[in-house]
């Protein structure tokens, strides 16, 4: 009877521990917007999912489960710690949809995502990110343009969030601090876009404010010249065709969202040289690609979207004002020497209204043209046609003489016998 009972207290131990791990599964189906199942989606699930509101308190979150879709736009993730999670479904150029969900140990959970775009006035702008809470440990990293800021959520060395602070200058001034590397650190933030890590805009770090959800996406407001400033815009999520116009200089790119050749938005990927350095790349002429990132509406002939991502690669992280109106000047803000060229330039200021300043310095006195084009490549005006002395000249452009109908790109040209060189400017009416 003893020998029975402690048998019976045995399974009873084993089936306690069993169940006391308390693990289910989780299971569903991927849907576009039209209801047909998508293949190749990317489905995770964040432990104790919340979202929607200001979120105080320190809990422990984090734990991350991940699954692709099959070709039936099924998914299957097994051993989900039971609790809450927040669960979400993106695609590249079909959208994101999450929603939160319990998993009960011993059981599967079912989910359904229709996947949906977010758009010019769509659901990717900046105040309605689905909005996580987070914590785990700080990677950050330095390169030549920017430092780099990640979360690992599971303590295994590896970035599972990138973590956008905001450009550098930002300071929310509640005390709160970007982190240094090691630190181990929770976050509210919301989600954007759909690259690997996943981004995410910090509104909170540590229990202290860091930025507003909906407030721009490094705390700063408008620009004036009725031109946002380029860290508190609209997010938005578009497709389309890139329509690519090869200038002399530089090439200008646009995207074309419903594919009947016309040019939508103008998409700047800042100056010809910045690269994120991840692999991510300019589009060429007749590609199909999807772009995220600030949309600057009223400011040029064109809606222009200060790219953040594309094509579920990562370009810039919102605020980061690296190199995007640059003039083509090396990293110290001297002109950049330009192999066989012995012409140097520069312009002042940009952007600039009416009127802006264009240097070029000489090696020898010498026969000089200097022309302004518009963003089509059409010749506006030229300013100087004759001799130039040695060293510095300047010369300056007014557009109000030339009764210029919009705010928007020019880029300004200089022959000479011993080169040419280039610039753009930028003007914000």
């Amino acid at each position: 009877m003893r020998k029975g009972f402690l048998a019976l207290a045995t399974l009873i131990f084993a089936a306690t521990t069993v169940f006391g791990q308390g693990f289910g599964t989780v299971s569903g189906i991927v849907y576009d917007s039209s209801g047909t199942p998508l293949e190749g989606a990317f489905v995770r699930l964040t432990e104790d999912g919340w979202h929607g509101g200001g979120g105080h308190g320190h809990h422990h979150h984090g734990e991350n489960y991940f699954a692709e879709t099959g070709d039936d736009g099924t998914f299957f993730i097994d051993d989900v710690a039971a609790g809450d999670y927040y669960a979400m479904a993106s695609k590249m150029g079909y959208g994101h949809d999450a929603e939160d969900i319990e998993v009960t140990a011993g059981q599967n959970t079912y989910v359904e995502f229709y996947l949906e775009m977010g758009g010019h006035g769509g659901g990717m702008h900046g105040d309605t990110l689905e909005v996580v809470e987070l914590s785990g440990w700080a990677i950050v990293e330095t390169d030549s343009f920017t430092t780099h800021y990640y979360l690992d959520t599971e303590n295994n060395g590896t970035a599972d969030y990138r973590l956008l602070f905001g450009p550098p200058w930002y300071d929310p001034g509640s005390g709160a601090t970007r982190p240094e590397d090691g630190d181990s650190i929770w976050i509210v933030a919301g989600i954007m876009g759909y690259s690997q890590p996943q981004p995410v805009v910090v509104y909170e770090i540590n229990g202290l404010f860091w930025r507003e959800p909906g407030g721009g996406h490094g705390g700063h407001g408008g620009n004036g010249g009725n031109c946002p400033h380029p860290d508190s815009l609209d997010l938005v999520d578009v497709t389309g065709l890139a329509m690519v116009v090869n200038m002399p200089h530089m090439d200008m790119y646009f995207l074309d969202e419903d594919y009947d050749q016309v040019e939508d938005y103008h998409l700047n990927f800042g100056a010809p040289w910045y690269d994120p350095g991840n692999g991510a790349t300019r589009p060429e002429d007749g590609d199909t690609v999807n772009i995220v990132g600030g949309l600057m509406d009223g400011c040029m002939n064109w809606p222009t979207i200060i790219v953040y991502e594309i094509n579920g690669q990562f370009w810039r992280q919102p605020g980061d004002t690296t190199w995007l109106w640059a003039d083509p000047t090396s990293a110290d803000g001297e002109p950049a020497p330009i192999p066989d060229n012995f012409i140097t330039s520069r312009s002042y200021p940009n952007p600039f209204n009416p009127s802006a300043t264009i240097a070029f310095e000489l090696p020898e006195t010498q026969h000089v043209r200097v022309a302004v084009f518009d963003i089509l490549g059409r010749e506006i005006v030229v300013l100087m046609d004759g001799i130039a002395s040695a060293g510095e000249n300047e010369i300056q452009f007014d557009s109000d003489e030339y009764n210029l109908p919009s705010s928007s790109i020019y880029f300004y040209r200089i022959d000479g016998e011993t080169g040419s060189a280039y610039g753009k400017m930028l003007l914000l009416k």
